[in-house]
């Protein structure tokens, strides 16, 4: 195993025991994470994330395998040690609302404190800098439940960086946010990890943030496979699409997310060498029923979002919105 690797496991099968019977949600798992990457964990609901997540916790165990923290095996670890090597967010929403932010935060530093949990000069300056770097300091005298959505996330995770763990997992901790306070979030796990050389494990429903910020991919396939790697070489390969058995969802390889597949009634040509506008005039056709296709006697030239030329059995046909091009169509 490189000395560049904070979690690996060999031959690791997940799932539940009844007795002396076992259900396997994965197995043969041998996956890494690495110190100073964002991985964010990808896979459609009920196909094991957080059972994963929990397993490599040391929270649920495991049905066979091996899950190694920096080389050490986790049946060797204390509960002490592994809290020195691993913290943890969780979705649910925080229960903790008579805590202060400060509060809350230094229950980050239990693993380094003694019996009666007594802060230390150290001990404070790690939760001041904690909440330095979450961005949620200036909040440090107010109760969690005065807090939003958004700034109960920041405090968890200030919470973690005040246990001064060098991996970091999250299992959907974006789940209860908005559009600005996910972006926010899922941007400071990045920087943990390139700036603090954190090894952070993010499970999210959030393709097309993930992709955009994380460094590396665990996927979980519909046949309960994990495929790990680069983000843009998995998403090149074609992975994403495996995610999903069938269905309605498809993934769009030119905007990063999936697409909902509608059914097409026609189709048209479509002219436009500005890829947003692109973008946006062919989202509004494959909404009304048009496919495009170079191929279609129906042609629409765009030169401006204002200028739209259609073009049909010879008769053409000036919109001026897009709004006014499919009235036109």
């Amino acid at each position: 195993m490189s000395r560049m690797v904070a979690l690996n496991t060999h031959d690791l099968a997940i799932g539940y025991r009844h007795g002396k019977h076992d259900m396997v949600i994965m197995e043969g798992l041998d996956l890494e994470l690495k110190p100073g990457k964002l991985t964010a964990l990808l896979g459609a609901n009920g196909k094991g994330k957080s059972t994963l997540m929990r397993t490599l916790a040391g929270s649920q165990p495991r049905l066979s395998g091996e899950i190694e923290y920096a080389g050490r095996d986790i049946d060797k670890l204390s509960r002490k040690e592994l809290s020195r090597m691993l913290s943890l967010v969780y979705t649910d929403r925080t229960q903790a609302g008579g805590l202060t932010v400060k509060e809350l935060v230094s229950l980050g530093r239990q693993p380094y404190t003694g019996f009666f949990g007594r802060l230390d000069d150290e001990d404070r300056a790690a939760v001041d800098a904690a909440m330095e770097a979450s961005g949620i300091r200036h909040k440090q005298d107010n109760f969690l439940a005065e807090l939003s959505d958004g700034e109960r996330q920041k405090a968890m995770i200030a919470k973690v960086l005040a246990q001064e763990t060098p991996i970091i997992m999250l299992d959907e901790p974006t789940a209860f946010l908005d559009v600005a306070s996910k972006a926010d979030v899922v941007k400071l796990l990045h920087l943990l990890a390139h700036d603090k050389g954190k090894a952070v494990l993010l499970s999210t429903h959030d393709v097309s943030q993930a992709l955009l910020l994380a460094d590396e991919l665990w996927v979980i396939t519909a046949d309960r496979q994990v495929v790990q790697g680069y983000t843009e070489d998995l998403v090149l390969d074609g992975v994403m699409q495996k995610m999903w058995d069938g269905g309605n969802a498809c993934f769009n390889m030119t905007i990063g997310d999936f697409d909902v597949e509608l059914p097409v009634i026609s189709s048209v040509a479509l002219d436009c060498r500005d890829m947003q506008l692109r973008h946006w005039i062919g989202n509004a056709l494959r909404r009304n029923g048009f496919g495009i296709d170079d191929n279609s006697s129906l042609k629409v030239a765009v030169k401006g979002k204002d200028e739209i030329i259609v073009t049909n059995r010879g008769r053409q046909l000036a919109c001026g919105s897009v709004k006014e091009l499919m009235e036109t169509i």
